[in-house]
């Protein structure tokens, strides 16, 4: 059984809400505990999704935040008890799960533990699980990143008789008594502490298979994971099937045709039933499927890994892709010809640099200083901020560490960006979008159903990408942490001037967006986007347009996509609900 426990800071904000839940259901939990959920009693039906079967919950004042515990669906647990704090600081069922007995408790920073546990059912008969915030470092030197005093709080000493006393075991430091791990930056002390915690009963500790801590993103906490062996939990095992992507791919079916082939010549003789032969085949050829997929997918791994390598002999890297000479430089006027002029001096210097912001967390303040241009766009109204597309001067430094990490991508990422994507992408062209788009258009149809070409126009496609979702998109491909932290630390704090009739606004922080003017940024807007056209292609319920005996269904040039359709009034809707799921996660926006 996996458990999650995570203080979220509000799920008011419906794409914070989204990123949320959507983060909740890759993590796979079976019962999640929330803290600060922000939501009136009024609002808790907002945290029923296709996946949460039951919604044990408390409501929030002005001085406490709300707590939530939700079971998923498959999971099977009959609850016996609730208690819910009117003051939102707690909410604690009992019932059986898996046949076990237990207490759920979901807290949140409580300030009066010894009334708390006074409400806890009957340890004899339920043994507990308690998830939360306790506002509470219950070790000040392992879990702190800079503590002023080694000893300890009013409310730990409280906490851990309490422990003692109830025979409840803190499951992290059980299972890594000697780590550090930090579950909570604050901003306004710059430290990190770890005061999410998972406490069990000390009976459940033969059953305590892991726990650990995931990244702090979305909320300023991390969500701690729990992981118990439960008697009568059983993984769900999925039966095998093919995956049907492979089939459009030239080589998989030349390698299966020649498989097929040598499988009949040895085995195909007089005396053999065919009934056996046919099962025998099929047998044969799941294992050699399984086997490709395990070749092709460890080959692409190891090339994603080779991103990550060590960024050496930057001026030779540099210098063999040069940026073009007599562009504008950046706020701080050094332009492309300064760097190539002195690069045998100058690399070696950039190069430390580089590798200590990525040591920090973050790059130098000119490294992160950016000079946004602005263009108006033709036949466009000159008073209206939405008529203009800006282009960022980034300094050349930073545009250095960029184009490195974007000709390490170009290696890639054709693999990753199917082809219906013809813009950004190398040997890829515009005019196998048009030529697409006027072939379908110019050609007939055999199907009586009705046909449409949807264009989507999205506002402001690059300047709204969600820096959250890029970094786990990025993940989900498979990109090795160090290069993730690469792209992590190009958008760690930066910060930008408006120049317009030059004169020139003071510094602003970004929160989002791809830098127009970035030679990465192209590319991850590629990646970003391409989730969505992903679901939009394997999605059955929308019937694309079928041209000599191949369905088309959608073509891009970077964000502009059509998607053919046949039947638009059965397809449209499911297109409309693929593109709000969206645009929940990735700031993505129609116009």
């Amino acid at each position: 059984v996996k458990m999650i426990s995570w203080n979220v800071k509000g799920l008011n904000n419906k794409v914070k809400s989204v990123k949320v839940f959507s983060h909740l259901n890759n993590l796979k939990a079976n019962v999640c505990f929330l803290q600060e959920t922000h939501l009136m009693i009024s609002r808790h039906k907002s945290l029923l999704r296709s996946w949460v079967g039951q919604v044990f919950h408390s409501g929030y004042n002005c001085k406490a935040s709300g707590t939530a515990i939700l079971i998923n669906k498959n999971t099977p647990f009959s609850p016996s008890n609730v208690i819910s704090d009117p003051n939102g600081r707690y909410v604690i069922v009992s019932g059986s799960l898996y046949n076990c007995q237990v207490t759920l408790a979901s807290i949140y920073a409580p300030n009066f533990f010894i009334k708390l546990f006074s409400k806890l059912p009957d340890l004899n008969i339920y043994q507990l699980i308690m998830g939360g915030d306790f506002n509470c470092v219950l070790n000040t030197v392992l879990n702190k990143s800079s503590p002023k005093s080694v000893l300890p709080s009013q409310s730990s000493k409280i906490i851990n008789s309490l422990l003692e006393l109830y025979g409840i075991t803190e499951v992290w430091h059980l299972l890594n008594p000697h780590s550090r791990v930090f579950s909570f930056f604050s901003t306004a002390h710059h430290t990190y502490t770890r005061i999410d915690y998972f406490f069990i009963d000390s009976k459940f500790i033969p059953s305590a298979k892991s726990s650990s801590y995931e990244s702090i993103i979305i909320s300023d906490h991390a969500p701690v994971t729990l992981e118990l062996a439960l008697p009568g939990c059983y993984r769900s095992l999925y039966p095998w099937k093919i995956n049907v992507l492979l089939l459009s791919d030239n080589h998989f079916v030349q390698f299966l045709s020649e498989k097929i082939s040598t499988f009949l010549e040895i085995n195909s003789t007089e005396g053999i039933s065919t009934s056996l032969l046919w099962e025998t085949l099929k047998a044969y050829l799941r294992g050699e499927i399984i086997s490709y997929s395990t070749h092709i997918k460890r080959l692409r791994n190891k090339r994603l890994l080779e991103l990550s390598e060590q960024i050496g002999m930057l001026d030779q890297d540099y210098a063999s892709h040069p940026t073009p000479s007599g562009k504008s430089p950046g706020p701080d006027g050094f332009p492309t010809e300064f760097f190539k002029k002195l690069s045998p001096q100058l690399s070696p210097l950039l190069l430390s640099v580089f590798e200590g912001s990525l040591n920090d967390g973050y790059l130098p303040p000119s490294l992160r200083q950016a000079s946004i241009s602005l263009l108006l766009k033709p036949d466009r109204n000159p008073l209206e901020c939405g008529s203009y597309r800006s282009i960022s001067l980034l300094n050349v430094d930073v545009n250095i560490l960029a184009k490195v990490l974007s000709l390490r991508l170009e290696t890639v990422i054709q693999d990753i960006i199917h082809p219906d994507q013809t813009g950004f992408i190398k040997n890829r062209q515009v005019f196998f979008y048009i030529r697409r788009l006027m072939n379908i258009i110019y050609t007939s149809s055999d199907s009586s159903l009705p046909e449409a070409l949807v264009s989507l126009d999205v506002e402001k496609a690059f300047d709204r990408v969600e820096w959250d979702y890029l970094f786990l998109t990025l993940e989900k491909f498979g990109f090795g942490d160090r290069f993730v932290s690469w792209v992590k630390l190009l958008y760690s704090s930066p910060l930008a001037s408006v120049r317009s009739n030059s004169v020139s606004s003071g510094y602003f922080t970004l929160y989002r967006g791809t830098r127009q003017g970035c030679p990465l940024s192209p590319l991850l807007f590629a990646l970003a986007i391409e989730p969505l056209t992903i679901s939009l292609r394997n999605n059955h319920n929308i019937t694309g347009i079928i041209r000599a005996g191949n369905e088309q269904k959608i073509s891009l040039y970077a964000d502009d996509i059509v998607v053919y359709i046949s039947d638009p009034e059965s397809s449209l809707p499911h297109i409309l609900d693929i593109l709000n799921q969206f645009s929940g996660v990735s700031g993505y926006k129609l116009n």
